[in-house]
């Protein structure tokens, strides 16, 4: 009992000490003045390593984009530049126990109990499709540091061919490049792709599987970005800082394509559509853009305690689903996360972002956004309301070795024609054993996704700055539209070297 009121006294101790950050009055005379003082505040310096690379020392997710160590690079003769050159070979050794959960872990297409696909567990892969490049340089320019950033991986999709029935699997000894983000940063601005502004990449949690946990907001999109950061807060105390941004759009979206089972194979089906207005992957997309997305995020943070964050998003959707038709409407998401530092071993963070037309900036509600009605004697349109929430707890057990204990879900409000469609059919396969296919009935709007839950535990030895190795468990629930459920389980082994 004891024990129990010690760690509720330094929670809320933590709690207020954070506040009384948010709530202090800047100094305004000078930027030379002393720093604010925060005399309540009693909480026990952390530990050196937990500082090194900012609040989570070990993933290479840092709080400005990427930080560039000049001291790993080379100077390039007869110029102010320097070169740095980085990256992470990574092995991964997974085991599905149950239900076939794809490469990488992709909890919205987790296949429902009752089908054929279901039944492909018990898989062993081994994969080194995460490990990742880097180069980076830094200039000494008259208008200040000049900061580029180059990062690819080896995750792409492995097809060569079209996108549909005539896709060919590459073997997974060739495996293709894809690009991470690119970037150039001077004087607050930047310009290029990294992560969306309207992502907090360190209150989502250290996962060993590439995608992390459902309900993080973690895409990476081509963008405009200012970002201004408080010349009054001495960066040994705490920093904030305000980001703006202009981010490429799409307005993804599911269509209703009729009421009227329509046979394939002899199962009836009523048909929906999941699109983007991306021509590379759906030609038939309907989606336009005439806008950018617009971001925004205010963070907050004392060293030592932790950090909150704010954020906003707004959306301009259009979709042209015929050749009359033009559905206009708009989407606005909202975001707070935070991670606070509980004791010198522990902490806890907590993510939540939600909103109407929110859509893929959910990373598991992908095409999302609006759902649209095509039957001929409706033609409407619905703007849905879609959450993610990722609540956990960090515990260090020695310097070198970690946990991390996540909860994820992602949720969506399906539009009232879509759930109505959907009534009845319960009972609808998902696979169809007459054309001896696995998922050809997927595109039923009985499977379109309500809800994915995802709970990750795991084990993460460091032995030097370099080499990490972990293991972890990953248990996801997917429930579409129809009440089917699938479930997948997932123990993956990782060796990480950095460099």
């Amino acid at each position: 009992m004891a024990k129990t009121a010690t760690h509720l006294i330094k929670t809320t101790m933590a709690i207020l000490c954070l506040g009384s950050l948010l709530s202090s009055p800047l100094l305004a005379d000078a930027p030379t003045a002393s720093p604010p003082t925060f005399p309540e505040c009693k909480i026990t310096p952390q530990p050196e390593h937990i500082w090194e690379r900012g609040n989570n020392p070990w993933d290479n997710v840092p709080k400005d984009n990427h930080r560039i160590d000049i001291a790993r690079g080379w100077k390039i003769p007869n110029s102010n530049t320097w070169l740095v050159v980085g990256g992470m070979a990574k092995l991964d050794v997974y085991h599905d126990r149950e239900a076939s959960s794809a490469d990488p872990f992709e909890a919205p297409y987790i296949p429902p109990k009752t089908s054929i696909a279901s039944r492909m567990n018990n898989n062993t892969k081994l994969l080194v499709r995460q490990s990742n490049f880097n180069i980076a340089t830094i200039s000494e320019t008259r208008i200040g540091e000049l900061k580029n950033f180059l990062e690819v991986d080896f995750a792409a999709n492995n097809y060569f061919g079209n996108f549909a029935a005539n896709r060919q699997y590459i073997s997974l000894n060739s495996i293709s490049l894809r690009l991470r983000e690119i970037y150039a940063e001077i004087n607050g601005f930047l310009f290029g792709q990294t992560a969306t502004t309207f992502s907090d990449r360190e209150a989502n949690g250290y996962t060993l599987i590439h995608n992390g946990p459902s309900g993080n907001s973690q895409l990476r999109l081509p963008m405009v970005r200012y970002t201004w950061y408080n010349p009054f807060l001495v960066p040994e105390n705490g920093s904030s800082r305000i980001m703006v941004a202009a981010e490429a759009a799409t307005t993804d979206y599911t269509q209703l394509d009729s009421t009227t089972p329509v046979s394939i194979g002899g199962i009836s089906i009523i048909q929906t559509s999941q699109l983007e207005n991306d021509i590379r992957i759906l030609p038939k997309s309907r989606g336009v853009s005439p806008l950018p997305n617009f971001t925004a995020q205010a963070r907050f943070e004392k060293k030592g305690l932790g950090h909150v964050a704010f954020r906003a998003l707004a959306r301009y959707l259009e979709i042209r689903p015929d050749k009359v038709t033009t559905v206009k409407d708009f989407g606005w998401g909202l975001g707070f996360s935070t991670r606070l530092f509980v004791t010198n071993y522990d902490s806890i963070f907590f993510n939540y972002s939600g909103g109407n037309g929110i859509g893929h900036y959910i990373f598991d509600l992908p095409a999302q956004s609006i759902a649209y009605n095509a039957t001929p004697t409706a033609k409407t349109h619905s703007v849905q309301f879609g959450q993610g929430i990722i609540l956990g707890f960090e515990h260090y057990w020695t310097e070198h070795l970690r946990t991390n204990v996540i909860a994820g879900l992602s949720q969506v409000n399906n539009a009232r024609f879509l759930r109505v469609a959907a009534r009845g059919r319960q009972n609808v396969p998902y696979d169809n054993d007459r054309l001896d296919a696995i998922g050809v009935n997927q595109s039923d709007v009985a499977f379109v996704n309500h809800r994915i839950q995802h709970g990750i535990i795991n084990l993460l030895y460091k032995p030097t700055a370099e080499l990490e190795m972990g293991v972890e468990y990953n248990h996801a629930r997917r429930t579409t539209l129809n009440g089917q459920h699938g479930i997948a389980k997932r123990i993956q082994l990782s060796f990480i070297y950095r460099f």
